[in-house]
């Protein structure tokens, strides 16, 4: 019982971690184009 609480506890951090990666590649993704738009008015 112990042991098997141990993993889900493990599994869970270890899907948090990729939902926190996912999510800033996303914000990066999305980021970056309106970071290059505002340059190129500014020109």
């Amino acid at each position: 019982m112990i042991g098997g609480q141990g993993e889900d506890s493990c599994g869970k951090r270890s899907l948090a971690r990729k939902s926190t990666a996912v999510s800033k590649v996303i914000h990066t993704s999305l980021l970056i184009p309106l970071f290059a738009f505002r340059l190129d008015r500014f020109r």
